[in-house]
């Protein structure tokens, strides 16, 4: 189904955007993103992280903003959260010792979710999770992010999901998230993590987007 609003329309994204998306969610999710740019050391993602995301655009939870000629202006990205999460994570991490990057930001997003603890706080067997929301720099400010959630919002409810889960690392899409009554239930610094080998990974690269927050939303 698509919205409207101004001379951007919201849809989902179908396999024939999977190519688009995946070169918008490189140059303007994670060239943005606080998490990958903290890290110390590389600040392009690496590839696996990449593939990591894009595979979610298969399973039909992608949905895209785009301007009047049908370019992606607007991604955003939502995935089924399972109990075993943390542990496979955890797995994949341990298959993927020789990308360094990948291995860490793996364990990091773990230690999250484990924190977070989603399904145990709220008794509910799967969550729902928003991945990514990603903007092109000339679109933000108009809300467009705020509706790409609601979409999201609207395909956990279309789906049979109670509750609605997400991992912010930047302070507009923790805002958004607050605007739309979720609630913030886990949060840590980057600067205060430490890898299980008792190593500082980040170093945030500003004073705004700093730590790692978890928010839910019953729905």
């Amino acid at each position: 189904e698509l919205v409207m609003t101004d001379d951007v329309s919201f849809a989902p994204v179908a396999p024939a955007d999977y190519a688009e998306a995946r070169a918008f969610i490189v140059k303007y999710f994670y060239a943005f993103e606080p998490m990958n740019r903290a890290y110390i050391g590389q600040k392009e993602a690496s590839d696996a992280d990449v593939e990591f995301a894009v595979k979610y655009l298969e399973q039909g939870l992608g949905v895209k903003a785009v301007d009047r000629d049908g370019k992606i202006v607007g991604l955003s990205l939502g995935y089924i959260g399972q109990e075993n999460d943390a542990e496979v994570m955890r797995r994949e991490a341990e298959q993927n010792a020789g990308d360094r990057k990948w291995r860490d930001m793996l364990e990091f997003l773990a230690y999250v979710q484990e924190g977070a603890d989603v399904l145990g706080k709220f008794g509910i067997d799967v969550a729902y999770e928003v991945q990514l929301v990603a903007v092109h720099p000339d679109y933000r400010g108009r809300s467009i992010g705020k509706k790409l959630v609601e979409q999201q919002i609207l395909n956990a409810k279309e789906r049979g999901f109670r509750g609605v889960y997400v991992d912010c690392s930047n302070v507009f899409t923790a805002r958004i998230m607050e605007g739309l009554g979720f609630e913030c239930i886990h949060q840590i610094d980057f600067a205060d993590y430490r890898t299980t080998e008792g190593l500082t990974i980040f170093q945030p690269e500003d004073e705004v987007n700093t730590m790692m927050r978890s928010f839910f939303k019953m729905i």
